[in-house]
């Protein structure tokens, strides 16, 4: 009887010893679930989007519809919270593997050649639109990582582009109706 208790007693104590071993590494780590407030001071409010979008439309998108000859160029773009979290989460989990860290996103503007492939837009009517796309970025100290660098040879910023990592283009763009400003809708 003492040693079926005994050994009863030993099967529990491997159990809890195994299962607090596994369970951190099941359970998120607070330190990643915990998220920065920094961005509450970068927001603004939707007439300040106004001005910034009015402000383009009527500077450089003017100008880029005199060069397309009256034809304007797309003004917004979008994509989905969950798209945006999946691939947010793809580049921690891949930066993450490369010991990677102080990342960031970095927006470039592109532009749809006419003969892009089909299957990379999500309209193939995009082709010659400007669009845009986003690179995951971290700060370095030295460029001498292959794995990092800039699109621009110019880069001021600390932040280089993370190369081994995919870009996502999956953005809607609108081609913009004729008209100078139709707002931000």
């Amino acid at each position: 009887m003492k040693q079926r208790n005994l050994s009863r007693n030993i099967n529990v104590l491997c159990i809890l010893l195994f299962g607090s071993m596994w369970a951190p590494s099941c359970s998120p780590r607070q330190e990643e679930n915990k998220l920065s407030s920094s961005y509450e001071k970068k927001l603004i409010n939707y007439k300040e989007g106004t001005l910034l979008f009015d402000e383009y439309s009527n500077t450089n998108n003017k100008v880029l519809t005199e060069f397309r000859k009256g034809e304007p160029d797309s003004r917004w773009y979008w994509i989905s919270l969950e798209d945006l979290e999946g691939y947010i989460h793809y580049v921690k989990e891949n930066a993450k593997k490369q010991q990677l860290e102080n990342l960031g996103l970095r927006i470039y503007l592109g532009k749809y050649p006419l003969d892009y492939p089909k299957d990379k837009m999500a309209n193939p009517d995009y082709a010659g639109y400007q669009t845009i796309f986003i690179v995951p970025t971290t700060q370095t100290t030295t460029s001498q990582n292959q794995n990092i660098k800039s699109l621009t040879s110019t880069s001021t910023s600390r932040n280089e582009d993370i190369t081994t990592i995919s870009g996502i283009n999956a953005v809607n763009l609108a081609p913009p109706p004729k008209v100078p400003s139709e707002g931000m809708q």
